[in-house]
């Protein structure tokens, strides 16, 4: 790698190079090691969408090479940082080597971001087998960093998807939108619901309109739209509600509200479906005191606007299941 961080053109000309020594006869094997002293330091943040001059979608896919699967072996020659994304690229190959000298970590676990290269699960094994030791050697204390690591095993072992297909929003105005705009161009089927027919349909026009921005800046096809529009329903009571597996509530910020909210919630949901709250000043603890679902109440807060910025945080209480 000729530069010390990574990007989405590096990625994409790592691959390409790695493609063509697959297909030359005369390459036996691929070492990919840094430049300059270094192996690779992480991801340059104007990567990352909505960073300025950041692509606008990064998909586990550009960085998924599966080189375990090919039959010339691969190692990492490491020498200086091999940080985060960097550490990552390391663990896909076959067998790794470095200098007395390197340092190695995944500074992005105490942040709260979770290494995302979707390596196969024996490789990702070893990655959360370091970063735990590392984890707990230099902040014992801290749990944080083993919370996401576990989160990590679970999405490898179980996938990304599993048991979350269909949510329900309450609320459609300037976050809720935006969360229904984030889902449903993720392929989820989202019902949004509003108080009455006037505010629904502003806010189903709302979410029409930034696809409809997206699609005259060729940003997506007609199909796309299309088939985008479709996993998007409306609703004015609880009925579809019924078979969701989560629940994003984002209305004003009143704990009385929200308390009769998640009270409702709870008859009119299955007892598996996650209850989310998108608040950012409102204990849960307070929400919950209503209702006897206290083990699936999480915050899930969103940065605004939802589907510019792809930040989640997710809050659990001391009584949130596992």
């Amino acid at each position: 790698m000729s530069k010390s961080s990574l990007s989405y053109l590096i990625i994409r000309s790592l691959k390409e190079n790695y493609d063509q020594a697959l297909r030359t006869d005369d390459v036996k094997a691929i070492v990919v090691t840094g430049a300059k002293g270094n192996f690779c330091g992480g991801f340059e943040i104007s990567s990352f969408p909505g960073a300025p001059g950041g692509i606008r979608m990064f998909s586990v896919s550009h960085v998924s090479f599966f080189w375990f699967i090919h039959q010339k072996p691969s190692v990492a020659s490491i020498e200086g940082f091999a940080l985060g994304g960097g550490l990552e690229v390391a663990m896909v190959c076959h067998a790794q080597i470095s200098t007395p000298s390197a340092r190695l970590g995944l500074p992005q676990l105490p942040l709260g971001i979770i290494p995302g290269f979707g390596e196969p699960l024996g490789k990702a094994r070893k990655i959360f087998k370091f970063a735990r030791t590392q984890a707990r050697k230099q902040a014992p204390n801290l749990e944080h960093p083993i919370v996401c690591i576990n989160a990590v095993e679970e999405g490898v072992v179980s996938g990304p998807r599993v048991g979350l297909l269909k949510v329900a929003i309450l609320g459609g105005g300037l976050m809720g939108s935006g969360i229904a705009i984030a889902l449903i161009l993720s392929d989820y089927l989202v019902v949004l619901k509003e108080v009455n027919e006037k505010f629904l349909e502003v806010r189903i026009n709302k979410v029409r309109a930034n696809l409809q921005n997206r699609l005259k800046k060729g940003k997506m096809t007609q199909e796309k739209f299309d088939k985008t529009m479709l996993l998007l329903k409306g609703a004015l009571d609880y009925e579809s509600f019924k078979d969701v597996d989560m629940v994003i509530e984002a209305v004003i910020e009143n704990v009385s509200l929200r308390q009769q909210i998640f009270s409702d919630l709870e008859k009119c949901c299955l007892s598996h479906c996650i209850l989310a709250s998108n608040t950012s000043t409102i204990d849960l603890n307070l929400i919950d005191e209503r209702t006897k679902s206290q083990d699936r109440i999480v915050r899930a807060h969103f940065f605004s606007p939802a589907h510019v910025m792809p930040l989640l945080e997710i809050v659990r209480t001391n009584k949130t299941s596992p």
